[in-house]
């Protein structure tokens, strides 16, 4: 298995060594799984960036066709909605 050098200063070196003496664990598997998941984390992000970046785009290519709902309206079936959420939480 490959390995990585890390530079960090002598006190978090020991400060680091000490925690995971205390968790009965080893520095290689406690940096393994920090690193699974930030991995893990980095994919989840960009899965979303993409979404996030795709809908912009849907909306936006919408919007230039002219395939748009009038601020009033969608004021008004927000209102709708917001009165049936509450009567359901009343009721």
């Amino acid at each position: 298995m490959p390995t990585i050098n890390v530079r960090v200063n002598d006190d978090l070196k020991a400060q680091f060594e000490q925690a995971v003496r205390m968790s009965d664990d080893n520095v290689s598997d406690v940096l393994r799984s920090f690193m699974k998941g930030y991995v893990q984390a980095a994919r989840e992000n960009r899965a979303y960036e993409d979404w996030f970046i795709q809908n912009v785009r849907v909306g936006w290519e919408q919007s230039l066709s002219g395939r748009t709902v009038p601020d009033s309206l969608m004021k008004e079936r927000a209102a709708a909605r917001r009165e049936r959420l509450l009567a359901g939480a009343k009721g």
